[in-house]
């Protein structure tokens, strides 16, 4: 990678943790339940949509850093590994109430997306009909 190719990646990657952080600031100025975090994803969803050109340098740019990112992703929960290892008796006080939370979240999650996809099938099916 040449050095313009890293310096763009490095502009990608900072205008990413600026989102994050004005995320985060405007959830803690304005004392929202939602994260800041998803703030700022929804903040930089809004200006791609508004602004993207595919293919220019800084798409490419945001796409490659993205992706090294996600190539990396398990870096990001050692932080909460260790939030666990830290607080181990309390996760061991609430195991049960924990465990209920994750199998029931997990089963509504795979019951909605089982039936939006169902639906989705259906709507497909019935505009190929319509054609």
């Amino acid at each position: 990678m040449s050095a313009r190719e890293w310096m763009q990646c490095g502009l990608a990657f900072l205008g990413l943790t600026l989102l994050f952080l004005w995320g985060t600031w405007v959830q803690q100025s304005f004392a929202l339940t939602i994260p800041g975090a998803v703030l700022g994803l929804l903040t930089m969803v809004g200006l791609l949509v508004w602004r993207h050109r595919p293919g220019t340098q800084s798409a490419v740019a945001l796409d490659h850093t993205a992706d090294t990112l996600l190539a990396h992703m398990n870096l990001f929960f050692v932080p909460a590994g260790v939030g666990v290892m830290a607080h181990l008796a309390l996760v061991a006080r609430d195991l049960w109430p924990i465990m209920a939370a994750l199998v029931f979240s997990t089963l509504i999650g795979v019951a909605t997306t089982g039936l939006v996809y169902q639906a989705l099938l259906k709507k497909a099916e019935k505009g190929k009909g319509d054609a």
